[in-house]
């Protein structure tokens, strides 16, 4: 820590103005805030990856809350229509508003909170350049970058690739990505428990019956009878992948839209 005499006069309180600062002035401020802050304290830059972890925990936070929020307005809403008589709601409709009477103080409660807690989500994001948690979207599936656990992701080219922030969740093992297999599904990594010399002779056979019989195979396989049933069922069905294609400048590889049709796949 650092005090700078030339300007620490006239940051000071005007109280102090005009009295000479002193080198035991300046221990004693170095004193006081070692005893405030403690001696191992560290300072932490506020735009750094783990304030922004820190951040990013918040806005979860206040999207469950919103989450919460939303739901206790539904169920307000529909305890107030059940708990109604008959007679009341008779009464409701002629009077002309159409619904019954709900405990309005309570729901606008939740609104205002619903209200703030959106606000806050939109600028907390928007400061630290941050994605904006979406759980309703999400609810008993996994999601991608907002729900615990996953890093933060962008969609690039139709698929979800990692932010700068979210290779750094995943290097401190704050998160754990989803790894999923998206290649040439014909050659996917071989297993341990697969004998890899059969794998690649019995794929190297395949590809040679593949491009003797192709057409032959697509042909039978979206017939209308008995054959184009039994073909479906021993044939590998139509598909699309992604292949990676390196850049010849050394940049990053490109994805690259493929597909397979009917094919014989031994493996």
């Amino acid at each position: 820590f650092s005090l700078d005499r030339s300007g620490l006069v006239d940051s000071l309180p005007s109280i102090l103005t005009g009295v000479e600062v002193t080198d035991s002035v300046l221990c004693c401020a170095r004193e006081c805030l070692l005893e405030l802050e403690g001696p191992g304290v560290r300072y932490e830059p506020i735009f750094g990856n783990s304030f922004r972890q820190i951040v990013s925990e918040v806005l979860l936070l206040a999207a469950k809350a919103r989450n919460i929020a939303e739901d206790s307005i539904v169920e307000v809403s529909k305890d107030c229509g059940e708990n109604l008589s008959v007679f009341d709601r008779l009464l409701t409709i002629i009077a002309g508003s159409g619904t019954p009477v709900q405990n309005d103080s309570e729901i606008e409660e939740f609104r205002k909170s619903i209200q703030h807690l959106t606000q806050s989500l939109n600028l907390l994001s928007a400061v630290f350049d941050l994605q904006k948690p979406d759980i309703s979207a999400n609810k008993g599936k996994p999601g991608t970058g907002s729900i615990p656990g996953t890093p933060e992701t962008v969609e690039k080219e139709g698929v979800r690739m990692l932010t700068p922030h979210g290779r750094w969740q995943v290097l401190q093992g704050l998160a754990k990505p989803d790894i999923r297999y998206e290649g040439d599904p014909d050659l996917l990594p071989i297993q341990q428990t697969e004998v890899t010399w059969l794998v690649r002779w019995l794929y190297k056979l395949s590809c040679r019956l593949n491009t003797r019989f192709g057409d032959q195979l697509q042909e039978v396989y979206h017939e209308a009878g008995v054959r184009g049933e039994v073909s479906r069922l021993l044939l590998q069905p139509p598909c699309r992948f992604n292949r990676l294609e390196k850049s010849v400048d050394g940049g990053a590889p490109r994805r690259v839209p493929s597909r397979h049709p009917p094919r014989i796949s031994l493996r």
